[in-house]
């Protein structure tokens, strides 16, 4: 039986020795920082116990560094869940389908008042002017816009810009009775 001084500076490869492990597990818990260098066998024993310990209560390691993230992320769902909470009671939140309604139409009633808008421009140049403006040369500018609209419909909802439904060309130009023309 071997009898080990635990006052004496301990080394690598006797701790090793006295644990039962490689020299490279003791080298490599020295690289961490877990054994301090120039530590006798007696500090290196408490220092090694201390670190198994924490090991073992989850406070240690690679899973000390995953609870306390853990406990992080679990601290900011509980902080996202009350501000959602408070804000519902101050009846700041939407509901996500009610958001989309709202927008889809106020895009349609936007759309109608543009198109109902540029229809009203045009039949006032071709009667101050005596001419007659082509509804190719209409569509080029006007229609366009009437496009980026539909499409921000098609952004709030996939599919929702698909159907002709949801946004409606604008209607309603002076041949179909716009009031004040």
């Amino acid at each position: 039986m071997t009898v080990i001084d635990l006052s004496q500076v301990a080394t690598q490869t006797g701790f090793a020795d006295l644990l039962g492990v490689s020299q490279q597990a003791i080298s490599k818990q020295c690289k961490k920082g877990t054994l301090a260098k120039g530590g006798t066998y007696g500090d290196w024993l408490r220092q090694y116990y201390d670190h198994l310990a924490d090991q073992a209560a989850g406070r240690g390691g690679d899973e000390q560094a995953n609870v306390a993230q853990a406990t992080v992320e679990e601290k900011q769902v509980k902080t996202a869940l009350n501000r959602l909470e408070y804000h519902e009671k101050l009846g700041r939140v939407i509901d996500i389908e009610e958001a989309k309604e709202f927008l889809g139409g106020w895009a349609t009633f936007a759309n109608r008042q543009f198109m109902q808008a540029f229809e009203r421009m045009v039949l006032a140049i071709e009667s101050q002017y005596d001419i007659e403006i082509s509804p190719e040369l209409r569509e080029k500018y006007a229609g366009s816009a009437t496009e980026r609209i539909r499409g921000y419909v098609s952004k709030l909802s996939p599919g929702a810009g698909d159907d002709s439904s949801d946004v409606p060309a604008a209607e309603g130009t002076a041949d179909k009775g716009v009031p004040g023309i």
